[in-house]
């Protein structure tokens, strides 16, 4: 068909059903050669009459193309247009793209945060002494790891009573919790999953000879520190929400009020309120008050000796799962909730990753298998909705997926009861320990409560050495979207832009091109810090260019893409193939981690290569060069490419998937840092870790191409 009939019939078309769905509409609307802005315009590309073989830009849109609907994302600000534009897929295969506008009503998603990982006195790995101790990883009497003193096989250097136990080894390793390197990471992470707050574990809080204990003063001021710094670089981070005390701590209510007065006068008003910024408040339409949250589970003022404390905080009740009220129904802030569905506390949810139900024991639940216990209850990480003993959930294969955490999620965002669910409470992100205990001196091994393997753990954050990867993060980062964001109705819900060639190596010219995809700064830092116990010290001198933000454009032939530094570019080093990567997802069959091309592996001039990667017999990543090529260029704090769409086999309507990074795989082992954060070439987690990767790890920017 010619572009004449098509033009033809696109007008008779519309006439009949009064709507524009084809070309041709309107001179606003209709494609017609290439621009130099955002406005509509461009080429159409090749017609029907081209010669087989031969690249066509092609016509073959989605979405007829709605320029306002762009708009509505860049209104929501630099960073809220980005949040909306991320995709990605995780180590399990799973993947989600873009996302519209927010909702009209405002909704909210906190996250469970620990801050308790410090001076252990040792670490110690439940995963490593069972890997030693396989053939007795059920034998309560022989097995170190529950063996209790007084027993000949108890072994206090292997796994000591009432020391903090790892049931696995964190991504970033044993870290303590005011490391600033990873303060700033799990900031990142969490900012880029759309996370509005972090509320803190002070549950264990109490009064000790009139002073306030497990409080973790250190590790809190870290945290505030990191937030106001990053706020003091323009960008939304997660803020904080306290949440102290539960009915087996704190020693009552006149406790419980002096240590929530301890917080207001430490963590609030501390230095002529120093950290207001940092507490969460919601709008106006959920808190009208404009006071910070605060969680407790008890309180009275009559018990203040500061009367400021009284009236400073916007309070809600913690919610026990095992001892809920009515009152908690209209007040009430559920850190966890054993029922399905979940119960909605006065318009909060709860989202879990596992739950110990009716207050079970991680390890016994780990223990029913092989004890024929079938009714031991506890919904591991693989349970699935119609599932609540611990036996049937147990594997820890199935584990990984986690189904649990997906029927959760599918719970809140399909509720259907009379009052709106506008927030969600998701546990939890880094708790990562259990202390060792003979419960109540009553049995003849050793127990652990919140969590002891993979299949009976609640952790979000991403773990080492494979297990379930970053499969959680990346649940979290699709669900929050899913529940804040409106359904655009369209195909796809990335951003719409027309087509234009750019000045691709000239800097200002880049000014005609108004989207940036930003990437969090600060996190591009040297890491020095011990492990907990002061086992190892994390060492990572790798970053190198910290990455500000993308931009991203298209005409018939090429993809452009900006990348910008918070300073100039370090200069490229012959062999370096790990400098300024452009790692691309163009959504086709094949490639490795959904990753099709990487491009600049091997600049050469103005010239750099683009490889196709794909996955070989034996497992590993396999990058075929192209003979076509990039170019490229440096200019101070930026690099820009030009990339030929024929190389990427992309045309209209596509949706394609970017990241850049920069000297991912610069971190070397040594014998101190235990080789944390050490990957080469075909190792995903990388992203995550070394150098700096914009967005931060799996994610990535999603870019449509363009009208």
């Amino acid at each position: 068909m010619s572009k004449l009939l098509k033009r033809i019939f696109a007008l008779v078309f519309v006439a009949v059903f009064g709507c524009c769905l084809l070309i041709g509409c309107s001179t606003t609307n209709e494609p017609g050669g290439e621009t130099g802005g955002d406005d509509p315009g461009g080429n159409t590309g090749g017609t029907d009459e081209d010669p087989p073989g031969v690249y066509s830009y092609g016509e073959n849109w989605a979405d007829t193309y709605d320029a306002a609907y762009t708009q509505s994302l860049l209104d929501m600000g630099e960073q809220g247009f980005t949040l909306s534009q991320i995709g990605g897929t995780d180590g399990a295969g799973r993947s989600f793209s873009a996302h519209g506008t927010k909702k009209e009503s405002s909704r909210y998603v906190g996250v469970f945060y620990f801050l308790w990982l410090t001076d252990f006195g040792g670490i110690y790995d439940i995963s490593k002494i069972q890997e030693e101790n396989a053939a007795l990883a059920t034998d309560t009497i022989r097995n170190p790891l529950w063996a209790l003193p007084g027993s000949e096989y108890y072994d206090a250097s292997v796994s000591p009573l009432y020391a903090f136990h790892y049931f696995e080894e964190p991504l970033y390793g044993y870290y303590q919790s005011d490391d600033p390197w990873v303060i700033r990471r799990h900031l990142e992470l969490l900012a880029m999953a759309d996370i509005d707050f972090l509320y803190l574990d002070f549950t264990n809080a109490g009064l000790s000879g009139g002073s306030v204990v497990n409080i973790y003063q250190k590790q809190t001021y870290a945290l505030l520190d990191a937030i106001l710094e990053l706020q003091s670089k323009g960008y939304d981070v997660p803020q904080i929400v306290p949440m102290v005390c539960n009915p087996s701590t704190g020693g009552g209510t006149q406790s419980i009020t002096k240590i929530v007065e301890w917080v207001y006068e430490n963590y609030y008003a501390h230095d002529d309120f120093k950290y207001k910024s940092c507490w969460f408040t919601a709008d106006k339409t959920r808190n009208p008050s404009g006071k910070p949250l605060l969680v407790c589970y008890d309180f009275d003022e009559k018990y203040l000796t500061n009367s400021a404390a009284a009236d400073a905080f916007w309070m809600r009740k913690v919610v026990w799962p095992t001892s809920v009220s009515q009152s908690d129904f209209e007040n009430g802030f559920p850190w966890m909730d054993y029922s399905l569905p979940q119960n909605n506390y006065g318009g909060i949810m709860n989202v879990s990753v596992a739950q110990h139900l009716t207050g079970s024991w991680s390890s016994e639940a780990y223990l029913a298998r092989s004890r024929m216990n079938a009714s031991y209850q506890y919904r591991g990480r693989s349970a699935t909705s119609s599932q609540k003993y611990a036996y049937e959930t147990d594997s820890v294969e199935q584990a990984v997926y986690g189904q649990n955490f997906a029927d959760e999620w599918y719970n809140v965002l399909h509720y259907e009861g009379d009052d709106e669910v506008w927030m969600v409470t998701v546990t939890g992100w880094n708790e990562w320990v259990a202390q060792k205990y003979n419960h109540n001196g009553a049995n003849s091994y050793a127990n652990f409560v919140d969590t002891f393997n993979i299949a009976f753990s609640r952790d979000i954050e991403m773990m080492r050495d494979g297990g379930y990867s970053d499969n959680f993060f990346m649940q979290l980062a699709q669900n929050v979207r899913d529940f804040k964001y409106a359904a655009t109705g369209k195909n796809s819900s990335a951003a719409m832009w027309m087509r234009q060639s750019v000045d691709w190596a000239n800097v200002s010219a880049w000014d005609n091109v108004s989207a940036k995809y930003i990437d969090i700064t600060a996190d591009a830092q040297a890491r020095n810090y011990s492990s907990v116990a002061n086992v190892y010290t994390y060492t990572d001198d790798s970053a190198r260019n910290d990455i500000s933000y993308l931009k991203i454009a298209n005409d018939s032939e090429y993809l452009y893409v900006l990348v910008a530094a918070e300073d100039k570019i370090s200069e490229y080093t012959a062999g370096d193939d790990c400098w300024m990567n452009l790692y691309l997802s163009t959504g086709k069959a094949g490639g490795w981690e959904n990753y099709n091309f990487v491009i600049n592996r091997s600049p050469s001039g103005n010239k750099t290569s683009i490889e196709a990667l794909s996955v070989g017999a034996d497992g590993k990543i396999v990058a075929t060069a192209l003979s076509a090529q990039a170019d490229y260029a440096v200019n101070g704090q930026y690099i820009s490419y030009r990339i030929p769409l024929e190389a990427l086999g992309v045309t209209s309507a596509d949706e394609i998937q970017i990241k850049a990074c920069d000297n991912i795989f610069g971190v070397k082992a040594t014998d101190e840092n235990d080789g944390v954060g050490v990957y080469s070439f075909g190792d995903a987690m990388a992203f995550y870790c070394g150098g700096d990767s914009a967005p931060i790890g799996r994610l990535n920017y999603v870019y449509r191409m363009a009208y």
